[in-house]
C-alpha cells in the first residue's frame, strides 16, 4: 500500500539520520536505545518509534544471514507501549446536518459509508455489479480485495438500500459506467475530502473529521445500540476483535447488564 511505503520512507529517513555514517559493526545496543529516547524526547510518538524499530530490526537482521554482523545489536531492544490513538466519530444529530447541505452525489456517498462502514478507496471503486438488492432482507454489498484473495458481503439497511436504488447510473458513448459513484465521464470519483471538508463547514462541524471517520461514526453506533463487538468486527471487516476494543466503553448499558448478573451471587447486596 501507498500508505504503508511513505511510511516506511519517513522510518528509513530517520534512521539514517542518526546512523547513516556509522559502519553496521560500531552499532550498539546502548545506541538504539538513545535513538528511540531522543526520538520520543522530541515529541515522536512510540508509534513512530516502534516502526523505525522494526525497519532496523529488520535490516540488521538481514546483515547477519548475509555474514557481515555476528549478532544483531537489536535483539534485547523492545517496542515501547503504544496507546490507541484517540478517534473521531459524528453524533446522529451532527450527520443530519451535514446531510442537510452537501452536494446530492456526496450525500448518498456518506449515507452509504456511516451505515456500512466501507473504506473511501472500496466505495469509490464500488461498481453496480457488487450492489445486489434481491440478496438477504434488503440487500446486499459486496466487497472485494482480490490482493487479499477476499470477498466479504455487507447487509444493507433500508436506508441504504433505498439510496442506491435512487442513485442515478452514468450512461457515456452509449454505454452505463460500472461505477455506483462516478463523475460524469464515468470513471470513478478520487478526491472528495475537499467537497467533504466544506460541507462540514457550512454544517457547523467544527472538529476535525474526516471521511474515514464515517467508518468509525458506522462502528461508535452500532456499538451505542447495543450490538456486541464480535458483530461489528464482522460488519467492518476488522481483522481481530483487539481492533474494535476501543468501541466498547460507548455501550456502557451493555457492560453493565453483564455485570448485574453478579447480583445474583449471595451477599452480593
Amino acid at each position: 500500500k501507498a500508505s504503508s511505503y511513505k511510511r516506511d520512507q519517513v522510518s528509513l529517513k530517520a534512521l539514517g539520520a542518526t546512523f547513516g555514517k556509522r559502519l553496521i559493526k560500531t552499532i550498539t545496543q546502548r545506541d538504539v536505545e538513545a535513538h528511540i529516547a531522543g526520538r520520543l524526547a522530541v515529541g515522536r510518538t512510540p508509534a513512530t518509534t516502534n516502526r523505525e524499530l522494526c525497519c532496523l530490526k529488520n535490516m540488521l537482521k538481514k546483515a547477519v544471514e548475509w555474514g557481515y554482523l555476528e549478532a544483531n545489536p537489536t535483539a534485547d531492544v523492545h517496542q515501547a507501549r503504544e496507546f490507541p490513538p484517540e478517534y473521531e466519530y459524528l453524533t446522529q444529530e451532527e450527520l443530519g446536518r451535514l446531510l442537510e447541505v452537501c452536494s446530492s452525489h456526496l450525500k448518498t456517498l456518506i449515507i452509504v459509508a456511516a451505515n456500512t462502514g466501507v473504506r473511501k478507496g472500496k466505495l469509490l471503486s464500488l461498481e453496480w455489479r457488487d450492489v445486489s438488492f434481491d440478496k438477504g432482507e434488503n440487500g446486499l454489498i459486496t466487497i472485494r480485495d482480490p490482493k487479499n484473495s477476499e470477498t466479504r458481503y455487507i447487509p444493507m439497511n433500508r436506508g441504504v438500500r433505498a439510496t442506491l436504488l435512487e442513485q442515478p447510473k452514468r450512461i457515456v458513448d452509449g454505454r452505463i459506467s460500472p461505477y455506483v459513484f462516478s463523475r460524469p465521464d464515468g470513471q470513478p470519483f478520487r478526491n472528495i475530502e475537499r467537497a467533504f471538508k466544506g460541507s462540514l463547514e457550512r454544517a457547523g462541524i467544527t472538529r476535525r473529521i474526516t471521511f474515514h471517520d464515517l467508518r468509525r461514526t458506522f462502528a461508535s453506533h452500532l456499538v451505542m445500540k447495543g450490538v456486541d463487538l464480535s458483530t461489528v468486527a464482522k460488519l467492518g471487516g476488522w481483522k481481530t476483535l483487539q481492533m474494535v476494543t476501543r468501541y466498547a466503553h460507548l455501550a456502557p448499558d451493555h457492560l453493565q447488564s453483564a455485570v448485574d448478573v453478579l447480583d445474583q451471587i449471595p451477599g452480593a447486596t
